[in-house]
């Protein structure tokens, strides 16, 4: 018996051209393997003039133009209308060009296995590239941002618009500009306690130098007021629900005619009446810099008892507790309006129990000062104040403070998956 002759091992494993023959014959008679054909002789495509362009300089020019001329033969022959392909000459030429590389460039090759993870870690670095310092998608994580956002919804943040940083860093080499009032952030939660460090969208609401209060629901700037109208009233004046809030998937609601009171201790609700299906909210349209968005507030005189499904937020704190019912409802999370701000409400109802520190003139420490003087307060310099627009239903600036610029990431572009079929939310620029 014969020894099988040792065949050439310097270079990548190909698939050896296929000799004329019974074997070629057969690879023509099928529709699979002229599919083969036509998909071996793409690839030669594809590798010829790579290869040729990155070894120009170890081929002769005379042997250089020959390969060139045989893989542009076979360029025309497989980019022919489909009807207009002539598959034994495809075949033919795909071995000539096959025979060609492999016996002159053999060595500098690459394998389909190498191709394949060049590709992917090519793909990986650009898709890298991309989150880091161009598009970052983000997913609402809450319903602080109804009714311009719902939780659920999926959009795609600008990351360059405000400058470029060194990722995981709060170094900047590039600063474009600052966020204005009215766009959109997301953002680093700034100060000490169970957030921190937890990524966060909120409206930009006040830009250094303004000085802003909140009278009667109206958000003030220097003594004007961002709202441009009512769009609509949670009750008529017979208390009979007109509009109601538009509420986080799955969450229930039932609203009381209450009255709530606040001193040193907490809060006191003291509910009137039977309860009713749903809350009761006004909408006001606000705008900015040329930008104008919608929000929604609580009716005053009403507390809201929403259950936010399988989720508590507050324990005990909830309808059935503080009214000290026989049969406790499923309800966990209680809404006032909060129609004025800074005032002494937000020092007692929440730092406290947040546990965030005092001692930064950028907390709410600021807020209460400012509170006890009756006096606005002044958005000092490399800070923003936020806020959701969800304005009884969001955990922000009132609560725990200003955002330094240094830990805003980026600008809310376009939502690309939206959890309510609305035709009109879908890719849609975000303001």
């Amino acid at each position: 018996m014969s020894k099988k002759k040792k065949g050439n091992t310097g270079g990548p494993k190909r698939l050896k051209a296929s000799p004329p023959g019974d074997s070629s014959a057969t690879l023509l008679a099928s529709a699979k393997g002229q599919r083969q054909i036509v998909r071996r002789a793409r690839l030669l495509d594809r590798e010829g003039p790579q290869l040729l362009h990155s070894n120009r300089s170890r081929l002769s020019n005379e042997l250089l133009w020959d390969i060139a001329d045989e893989v542009r033969t076979l360029r025309r022959l497989v980019r022919a209308p489909k009807k207009l392909q002539d598959i034994r000459s495809i075949h033919r030429q795909s071995n000539v060009v096959e025979d060609l590389l492999q016996r002159h460039l053999g060595r500098h090759r690459k394998s389909a296995g190498r191709q394949s993870t060049e590709a992917i870690l090519f793909a990986l670095v650009i898709a890298l590239f991309i989150r880091t310092f161009i598009f970052e998608p983000y997913r609402i994580p809450s319903g602080s941002m109804i009714p311009t956002l719902r939780v659920g919804d999926f959009i795609f943040v600008s990351k360059f618009i405000y400058g470029i940083k060194v990722p995981f860093t709060e170094v900047e080499f590039f600063d474009w500009r600052d966020p204005q009032r009215g766009e959109i952030v997301i953002f680093d939660h700034p100060l000490p306690g169970p957030s921190y460090g937890e990524t966060l969208i909120k409206r930009v609401m006040a830009v250094p130098g303004d000085r802003v209060r909140m009278e009667n629901n109206l958000w003030m700037i220097d003594g004007e007021s961002v709202a441009d109208r009512v769009v609509a009233r949670g009750l008529d004046d017979s208390g009979i629900l007109q509009n109601a809030c538009l509420p986080s998937p799955g969450e229930e609601c039932e609203w009381y005619h209450a009255e709530v009171t606040f001193d040193e201790d907490g809060g006191t609700v003291h509910a009137e009446g039977i309860p009713h299906a749903g809350c009761p909210c006004s909408v006001l349209e606000e705008s900015a810099n040329g930008l104008s968005w919608n929000t929604q507030h609580l009716e005053p005189g009403i507390v809201c008892a929403c259950s936010p499904p399988g989720k508590t937020l507050f324990g005990d704190c909830s309808l059935s507790a503080l009214f000290g019912d026989d049969q406790p409802r499923e309800k966990n999370q209680v809404h006032v309006n909060w129609p004025s701000w800074p005032d002494r409400r937000d020092m007692v109802q929440y730092s406290p129990w947040k546990g965030w520190t005092w001692d930064n003139p950028s907390t709410a420490a600021s807020f209460a000062k400012a509170a006890s003087s009756g006096a606005s307060l002044e958005v000092p310099e490399g800070h923003v104040l936020v806020m959701g627009d969800n304005r009884d239903h969001s955990s922000d600036g009132r609560i725990w403070g200003l955002v330094p610029l240094n830990r805003v990431r980026g600008k809310a572009g376009f939502t690309w998956i939206v959890t309510e079929e609305i035709p009109d939310r879908i890719f849609r620029f975000v303001h």
